[in-house]
């Protein structure tokens, strides 16, 4: 099961403010972007983090994997970003990515948005999730945890399913959402 704790971090009401996790070592999740990226455009983004935020200017930059194209919409259940948006022009959705070696209880994001001059992405609503519920830790023998090398892809690995097995415990958690007491 995952933790009730896992959230969206919210950013301060500072423009520019870090988002805070209030969880010192804090393992960062996914990103998830409700967004239109026309063909041709992009949207890159690098990641840092750290314990203290003065110590956020000093960390460096990583440059974070390529957002992916949810196929099942946004990972909140119930929930379409787009409602209001009929039909969905291509390339329209929830978009995602695994955060990589991001570290610490506040997160900095850059994201550098490419156009063609003709067209231009599109940011709706940004969501960074956290912490980072570990499949390696929780239910894999410690054998797998000893080659840092090693741990560290296995546990990206193993978000993958965790994303997957998530998005359907949150939408069996939510099911009372569809249903109209008043109808039931």
């Amino acid at each position: 099961n995952i933790p009730a704790g896992r959230v969206a971090a919210q950013p301060k009401t500072i423009p520019g403010a870090p988002f805070d996790s209030n969880i010192p070592g804090c393992t960062w999740h996914r990103l998830f972007l409700d967004a239109q990226i026309p063909q041709g455009t992009e949207i890159l983004i690098r990641a840092r983090a750290a314990d203290d935020p003065d110590l956020l200017l000093q960390t460096g930059w990583s440059q974070m994997p390529s957002l992916y194209l949810r196929s099942g919409g946004a990972e909140l259940p119930y929930y379409d970003p787009w409602a209001d948006t009929q039909p969905l022009p291509e390339r329209t959705g929830t978009w995602e990515l695994l955060f990589q070696e991001i570290y610490g209880r506040y997160l900095q994001l850059e994201l550098t948005i490419g156009g063609t001059g003709r067209s231009t992405p599109a940011i709706r609503a940004l969501r960074a999730w956290y912490p980072r519920f570990s499949y390696l830790d929780n239910y894999m023998p410690a054998v797998y945890r000893e080659d840092p090398v090693s741990a560290s892809f296995l546990e990206r690995w193993l978000a993958n399913f965790e994303g997957f097995y998530t998005n359907l415990e949150e939408k069996i958690e939510h099911v009372a959402e569809l249903f109209d007491p008043r109808t039931t």
